[in-house]
């Protein structure tokens, strides 16, 4: 995984930079799921399947991908204080 390589070598300090930058996407996915108008001009203009696949599919996936990545960094930054 490019990632992993990218961040061995970093200071811990760029590690828990790249963690709350990580957290900081999910905080933003998850208000998108709560209240999509938010971030999308004409919500309501959309298609209903359209607003169901960012709903419940796109912005999920999103997060898990986010919350992946943070949790990999979280276990550089776990091995190297251990």
């Amino acid at each position: 995984m490019k990632m992993v390589r990218d961040y061995l070598n970093k200071p811990a300090k760029e590690i828990q930079k790249g963690i709350k930058s990580y957290e900081k996407q999910i905080a933003i996915h998850q208000e998108k799921i709560e209240n999509p108008s938010k971030f999308i001009p004409h919500w309501d203009d959309l298609h209903p399947e359209r607003q169901h696949a960012l709903i419940n599919k796109k912005w999920p996936t999103e997060i898990q991908c986010y919350t992946e990545q943070r949790d990999v960094l979280q276990s550089i930054l776990n091995e190297r204080l251990n």
